[in-house]
């Protein structure tokens, strides 16, 4: 059984759309929404940075699919209210803030400002029937090393908070601190205030961790991870995908050897970097349930394979 939350036609606000990992989300996003029959309206700090994207989506799905819409500063009172006007749906991937620098109590309020502000918003507007916002797997869980990782939906790493304040600036972590502290801050205002109010549409969160996969523009520009596993493919051995896959370093799911013997395999004629020999991933214990029945529920499906992401990730670099 499939069901769909919003009519045909209808128009999706999807916002960080030119952002670093907002352009290369947003990408697939916006390009799946059209294909499916919506129209999407971006929301983007700069609307020079997003024509190109917007004239590439109008030449493949014809003019009007795509608007643009610029929202200088995310978390100023109000500023998503006229934007959300006739919508139907509202995706936000943004981080309104600079992850160097020293830590302040804007920065969490900033966050938290520009996550809330999406939710009120929405619950202006009686069109909208569904908020999605983007938060990362840094909010749900982290481990040591050798030790297993457990996460459900209730869980928070809020300890980021006091951490992110009370660590040194010199210490070369403190911008991993800083993003994992106002994002899990941000996470829980947003549900805290839909519980609270108990706003007529439905809300979700997710929680992407190393982002890949095919990109739906061919748009040339920095589409962060998705970059990084190509780099990795090409043959650098210092790509910035290898810490997240290594698991003395950042504890995932996936094994950088395990993603190249995958290319190996697909691509026996290639050079493929030899692997690094980490030690091997630990084990995560995840209660995915809900979201894998709301994957089969509007898609008819199970989540993609490690194999579908990867060879999907660098099927474009493999031809040139």
């Amino acid at each position: 059984m499939s069901f769909n939350r919003l009519p045909k036609g209808s128009i999706v606000l999807v916002t960080g759309f030119t952002g670093f990992i907002g352009v290369s989300i947003h990408s697939a996003i916006t390009g799946l929404l059209l294909q499916k029959g919506y129209r999407v309206r971006g929301v983007t700090r700069n609307t020079a940075k997003a024509e190109l994207h917007k004239k590439h989506f109008e030449s493949l799905f014809g003019p009007g699919s795509l608007e643009i819409v610029e929202v200088p500063n995310y978390a100023a009172p109000g500023v998503f209210v006229a934007a959300v006007k006739g919508m139907s749906s509202f995706s936000y991937a943004a981080f309104p803030e600079s992850l160097t620098g020293r830590y302040h109590e804007d920065m969490i309020a900033a966050v938290v400002a520009g996550t809330t502000a999406i939710l009120k918003a929405a619950a202006t507007e009686a069109s909208v029937k569904s908020v999605v916002t983007t938060a990362s797997r840094i909010t749900a869980f982290v481990t040591e090393y050798g030790k297993e990782a457990v996460a459900s939906h209730d869980t928070f790493t809020d300890f980021f908070i006091p951490l992110a304040k009370n660590t040194t600036d010199d210490n070369p972590l403190k911008p991993i601190f800083k993003y994992a502290a106002s994002k899990v801050a941000g996470e829980m205002a947003a549900w805290d205030y839909w519980k609270e109010t108990e706003p007529s549409y439905a809300f979700n969160v997710v929680i992407p961790d190393h982002t890949a996969g095919p990109l739906l523009t061919t748009v040339p520009g920095d589409y962060s991870s998705h970059d990084w596993l190509n780099d990795l493919f090409l043959g650098n051995p210092n790509s910035y995908s290898v810490p997240f896959m290594n698991p003395r370093v950042s504890l995932e799911i996936y094994h950088a050897d395990e993603v190249l013997k995958i290319w190996r395999d697909a691509y026996p004629d290639r050079k493929i970097l030899p692997d690094f020999g980490f030690p091997p991933a630990p084990h995560i214990t995840i209660d995915s349930s809900k979201s894998t029945k709301l994957i089969w529920d509007l898609e008819g499906r199970d989540w993609y394979t490690l194999q579908d992401i990867v060879l999907g990730n660098v099927k474009r670099v493999a031809r040139d």
